[in-house]
């Protein structure tokens, strides 16, 4: 908040221009812990700090699973629960829909549109396998995260939507993987690495798959990988 906004004036004249910025006391209790940020304003929070929403928060591998078995659990529960109350905000980023993601959240609350990467499995001369994506991007002027948001959707018009199955997380000394399911696991990256590897399974049948984030990178799928590259996969 100091040294890239200047504090929290900084921060409420980097609000995004839709909303009313919070009162500052307001901003001292969420930043000192007194109170909760409303879920209602994670993304414009998300938004004044330049950060993807998903790097606001931080979790264990425990926890993590835990909380992905409580949202499975409240899908089509007659009752909805306070947990899936806090991460309503979530819906629009891992549910499926003919548009992923979508692209108002971006303008709205980033003022720019997604940055989109794809790449194709054809199921024609090889099934059953893990692909491997090159994905590259500079680490940023004050070494926010950055996140890469990953979906999928077969070939044909049987079922046309984007289904998200997870994201990955770089901070300045690591990359985390979540799967949507889950799983997480994170690896050691040093803090000027440009480059990782992701993994992702492709199965019998062809698909399309798409990466989304809110900040520049790369993506080029390889057969090989150097050793010495971070590495994470998707199970």
């Amino acid at each position: 908040m100091d040294t890239k906004l200047g504090g929290m004036p900084g921060v409420v004249r980097a609000w995004p221009i839709s909303f009313r910025p919070p009162d500052r006391t307001t901003l001292w209790r969420w930043l000192n812990g007194k109170s909760q940020v409303a879920p209602k304003r994670i993304l414009e929070l998300a938004g004044a700090f330049d950060f993807d929403p998903f790097a606001l928060f931080e979790t264990t591998p425990r926890a993590y699973a835990v909380m992905c078995r409580a949202l499975a659990r409240s899908i089509g529960a007659k009752d909805a629960s306070p947990l899936g109350s806090d991460l309503r905000w979530l819906r629009d980023f891992i549910a499926p829909n003919e548009e992923w993601p979508r692209g108002d959240l971006a303008t709205k609350f980033f003022g720019r549109k997604w940055r989109l990467k794809h790449f194709s499995h054809t199921a024609l001369e090889r099934q059953n396998h893990f692909q491997k994506v090159s994905i590259t991007a500079a680490p940023r002027k004050f070494a926010e995260p950055q996140v890469w948001h990953f979906a999928f959707r077969g070939h044909g018009p049987t079922f046309p939507l984007w289904t998200p199955y997870g994201f990955i997380e770089r901070k300045a000394d690591e990359i985390a993987l979540y799967h949507f399911r889950g799983y997480s696991t994170t690896v050691h990256a040093l803090p000027d690495a440009r480059n990782f590897t992701v993994e992702t399974w492709f199965g019998t049948a062809a698909a399309e798959f798409r990466v989304a984030s809110l900040h520049k990178f790369g993506l080029v799928p390889t057969e090989t990988a150097d050793p010495s590259t971070p590495c994470v996969r998707f199970p």
